[in-house]
């Protein structure tokens, strides 16, 4: 298993063994929302679909850069596709920075493979790698490996 393999992996241990929760103020997501906050309107008439890049979404949400780089992580992106297809929302994959390194990785961003009929899909690599010899084609590169619709560029 190559470095990144083992550096994906650990990140997916960190978050399965590891207390990762936050310990100051929460977003209040983890509540139920009181369904009648907005008595005067019926949830059936409550409409939250969207277009996005020109794509169709059931609602403005996107499972946000993820994972992937690793066998395992892969397994993970294929499942969130899955979830994201079945529900009508997009999906950002992690970082494929390892695709350049290592195309055999691929697969294991390949979401749409895994969920053809994902409404959207964004590509992802670190705003950062323009520094180190990635380019526009690199960049292109990466989100036709995959099938995507469009890039996002991370900042850590």
């Amino acid at each position: 298993m190559a470095d990144s393999e083992r550096r994906k992996d650990h990140h997916l241990d960190l978050c399965l063994e590891e207390d990762v929760g936050s310990s100051g103020v929460a977003t209040g997501l983890g509540r139920r929302l009181e369904f009648d906050a907005l008595p005067e309107i019926d949830l059936e008439d409550v409409d939250l679909s969207c277009t996005l890049l020109g794509k169709e979404l059931k609602a403005p949400i996107i499972i946000g850069a993820m994972t992937g780089g690793s066998a395992r992580a892969g397994a993970i992106n294929q499942v969130l596709a899955r979830a994201a297809a079945r529900v009508g929302v997009g999906m950002a994959l992690g970082s494929q920075r390892s695709m350049l390194v290592d195309p055999s990785l691929t697969d294991s961003f390949d979401a749409k493979k895994a969920a053809p009929q994902l409404p959207l899909l964004f590509g992802n690599v670190g705003a950062v790698q323009f520094n180190y010899g990635v380019g526009p084609e690199d960049v292109a590169h990466l989100v036709e490996s995959v099938n995507a619709d469009a890039i996002n560029l991370h900042l850590n």
